[in-house]
């Protein structure tokens, strides 16, 4: 009989480092992901996931560098101008939800395909490969990534460990938590960017495409 710390054991280097990584970032957004679908912002998450490809092709053209945590800078910072662009739509156009939603989705997509399509046929140096993060690129992550990858779920998930009661009112009762003094506002805010945060660590894993799938599906469940 084998049993599973032994199983684990005897995988291969590469695949107990991918595993490492993946898990990590599948239990953080996991957890961070039920926020957002009680807040019913899914799409929003779709929508950032999406927008994360002007992003990461935009960090490797300004930068010149093919590290992934200067990538998923790049991609975190494009997934947040993709919400504020959909608060904005919402709040001062008469659009309504879900079209506001697929507007930035489609464009920001297409967007970035475009760049990626781009800098690949112009020969750009280190843009080979680069539409792998369309679909994830799991099998080919390092020691480095996968450190990365887990740090940042970590500090994710104690996020929400510290300001437990107060994520919860808000996804439950914002109404009630503004009205008992709580920063409602602010920490809506905050769980956006949280969410924001674990669809970009998710992109090696899944790729824009099917990130959402983890902070999504989980809570779903």
């Amino acid at each position: 009989m084998i049993y599973p710390a032994v199983a684990i054991a005897l995988l291969p280097y590469n695949t107990l480092i991918v595993a490492a990584g993946v898990a990590a970032v599948g239990c953080a957004a996991g957890v961070i992901g039920t926020f957002g679908v009680l807040r019913k912002r899914a799409l929003v998450g779709d929508a950032a996931a999406h927008a994360t490809l002007v992003g990461v092709a935009s960090a490797l053209l300004i930068t010149g560098h093919r590290d992934l945590a200067v990538l998923l800078v790049g991609g975190l910072l494009s997934a947040i101008f993709a919400i504020v662009l959909l608060v904005l739509i919402r709040k001062f156009t008469r659009t309504r939800d879900d079209a506001a939603t697929a507007i930035v989705l489609s464009v920001s997509f297409g967007l970035g395909i475009t760049l990626i399509s781009g800098m690949v046929s112009r020969g750009i140096p280190g843009s080979g490969g680069l539409e792998r993060f369309l679909l994830g690129h799991t099998a080919s992550l390092t020691a480095h990534d996968a450190l990365l990858l887990g740090i940042v779920s970590i500090i994710g998930v104690l996020c929400i460990v510290v300001g437990l009661k107060e994520a919860t009112m808000v996804a439950f009762d914002p109404g009630f938590a503004a009205a008992a003094g709580w920063p409602a506002a602010t920490i809506d805010l905050v769980l956006i960017a949280l969410i924001a945060v674990m669809v970009v660590v998710g992109l090696p894993a899944a790729g824009a495409v099917l990130v959402t799938a983890l902070v999504v599906i989980p809570p779903a469940v």
